[in-house]
């Protein structure tokens, strides 16, 4: 039993020594570690070289420049469109322009006159309607003739020009509309015989006419159209016609304007005509009269 006592006592005492032995190490304190000088020595450089990367990057920035305050874009002027340009007409382009280059010239089948007197001239008149009224005078602008009924046609002809068969001959005439309506004609005659002629007129409202006149059928119409040449209302007019075989050549104010055919008629006298259409009373002046059958003269050959 002493034995057992000594036992339990020896071991009572080991327990007693472990329990201090914990409790000794619980309250002392332990000792610290000390970090490797080398790794503190590389955190410190990587912290240096952060700060010195976030200073560099913050002196590289720009400063924000202030925004500037929006102008005002001033509105675009217009373009102001181009006017529209009518579109020119096609007016045939002047061949050659008659020109007398001897006036005063009076020879067997040339002729030229400014009217001084009214030797060698007749006139006659054609009329739907009832006795017509008109005159021829001279004055010292050429010859003049008032009619003073409506649809009237006067015609002034030169008695001692005659063109034969083969002959050419070149008319012109230059006149004025003094007063009066504005719708008139005027124009040349040409081949003008017992049986009838040929007379190309122009309008002083813009269009001209070529007819033939007979004695059975009466006028005879042949060609008409509109001419931008043709100077309106109470203007000065040239009027030109080259009757040359069958070929009727008419010219307004100097242009070749068209080329018509017929061959009724081969020989016959020359003059003008003018005329009243639906209103009278009106004054016209015929300043001058050309006939030539050498068409050098006149620059047609």
């Amino acid at each position: 039993m002493n034995r057992n006592k000594t036992h339990w006592l020896m071991i009572l005492a080991l327990l007693l020594l472990f329990a201090m032995a914990c409790n000794l190490s619980n309250i002392l304190p332990k000792p610290q570690e000390e970090a490797p000088q080398e790794d503190d020595e590389v955190s410190q450089l990587e912290l240096k070289l952060t700060i010195s990367a976030l200073e560099t990057d913050q002196a590289a920035e720009p400063e924000e420049e202030e925004e500037a305050a929006p102008t005002t874009a001033p509105e675009p002027t217009r373009t102001p469109q181009p006017s529209l340009t009518p579109a020119p007409t096609n007016t045939p382009a002047p061949v050659y322009t008659p020109t007398l280059a001897n006036p005063g010239l009076i020879t067997e089948n040339d002729y030229y006159t400014e009217f001084q007197d009214l030797t060698g001239w007749y006139d006659f008149y054609v009329s739907p309607g009832a006795r017509p009224e008109y005159e021829v005078t001279l004055d010292n602008r050429g010859m003049n003739i008032y009619v003073k009924t409506g649809d009237t046609y006067v015609y002034a002809i030169q008695e001692d020009l005659w063109y034969y068969p083969g002959e050419p001959v070149y008319v012109e005439t230059e006149i004025s509309t003094l007063e009066g309506a504005y719708d008139n004609n005027l124009g040349v005659v040409c081949r003008v015989n017992e049986f009838g002629w040929y007379e190309f007129l122009i309008r002083t409202n813009g269009y001209w006419d070529f007819y033939r006149y007979d004695e059975d059928q009466g006028y005879t119409y042949l060609g008409d159209g509109g001419s931008w040449n043709i100077n309106m209302k109470h203007e000065t007019n040239v009027v030109g016609m080259l009757c040359d075989g069958d070929e009727f050549t008419i010219y307004i104010n100097g242009v070749e304007t068209k080329t018509i055919i017929d061959d009724k008629f081969a020989e016959g006298g020359v003059g003008l005509n003018v005329g009243t259409l639906e209103y009278g009373g009106l004054d016209f002046i015929v300043h001058n009269f050309t006939a030539v059958n050498d068409l050098s003269l006149v620059g047609l050959q």
